[in-house]
């Protein structure tokens, strides 16, 4: 049985991405105070927040009509995929291989770059949470 979608909202679109926010900061904590036993679970949770909110922005592109649908899923797709990369890597426990993915550095960048181009929802400018470092 197909499901209908549920129209995204400018609010859950912030709640979301304040959410995927908090994940991001987690992980750059744990990975700054080298947690790594940590990293596997917190790399879930935020490629499950990541997704949530991809999903939700996807949605409402479709739903305007918006010509950077195409685009911004591209980018949503290989956050995904290098954050799987990632995931794979702290999971096996090898930190010479995740040192070398630099993924505070990817995450910051990534998260940053991503943020202008949210500029293309109609909700409001992307603002991080205070305690989030990711500037955007």
């Amino acid at each position: 049985m197909h499901q209908k979608s549920i129209p995204a909202s400018a609010a859950q679109i912030e709640l979301l991405r304040e959410e995927l926010f908090v994940r991001a900061e987690c992980l750059l904590e744990a990975l700054d105070a080298g947690r790594r036993a940590e990293l596997p679970a917190l790399l879930q949770r935020l490629a499950a927040a990541a997704r949530a909110q991809f999903d939700a922005e996807e949605r409402m592109l479709k739903e305007t009509d918006a010509r950077s649908l195409v685009r911004h899923a591209h980018e949503h797709a290989k956050f995904l995929a290098d954050l799987d990369v990632i995931t794979e890597h702290a999971r096996r426990g090898e930190a010479g291989e995740l040192e070398a993915l630099r993924p505070t550095a990817w995450l910051m960048a990534w998260l940053a770059a991503h943020g202008r181009t949210d500029r293309d929802l109609p909700t409001p400018t992307p603002v991080p949470s205070p305690r989030v470092r990711v500037v955007v």
